[in-house]
């Protein structure tokens, strides 16, 4: 078996293996190499709907039932290689009415992105339309099902 190199990636820390493959990124993308700035300044944006469910006042806990309140709790964690910055986009519902999280789901997909994880419980119509805005503006989508991920325990902060 050949050593493990730098170039495959192998043998590298976690954070060491996102630098890598930020430069092959962005050497696809731009042609050259990014400058030393440019690569620290790489960060990870997460878009989401800021859905934040309410407090359950029997038991004090946040219900874990929106993928916006588990990507908020998971940007808060705070132990990743790279910086992580939250974009939320709350429905207009003063604006649009009932239509707000269909435009405001629309709205996002138009913004673009590298990738879109639509986390789906029971074929919910805010995530699978978010995940169809996702797909006809060509970003690229993986849909992670509820019953098919493991049980997590209510929250206690927001």
């Amino acid at each position: 078996m050949p050593a493990p190199t730098a170039l495959s990636g192998e043998g590298l820390t976690d954070r060491q293996r996102r630098i890598l493959t930020f430069i092959r990124d962005w050497v696809a993308e731009h042609g050259y190499p990014p400058s030393m700035r440019e690569v620290g300044e790489a960060e990870l944006v997460v878009v989401h709907g800021a859905h934040i469910p309410k407090r359950d006042e029997a038991t004090g806990k946040v219900p874990l039932e929106s993928a916006d309140h588990l990507a908020d709790l998971w940007i808060r964690r705070g132990d990743h290689p790279l910086p992580v910055r939250p974009e939320r986009h709350p429905p207009l519902y003063a604006k649009y009415g009932r239509r707000a999280t269909g435009v405001r789901n629309s709205e996002m997909a138009k913004l673009g992105a590298d990738l879109g994880l639509g986390f789906i419980r029971a074929d919910s119509a805010g995530s699978t339309g978010m995940n169809r805005f996702a797909e006809e503006e060509g970003i690229p989508t993986k849909v992670l099902r509820y019953e098919d991920l493991p049980a997590l325990e209510s929250s206690r902060g927001r």
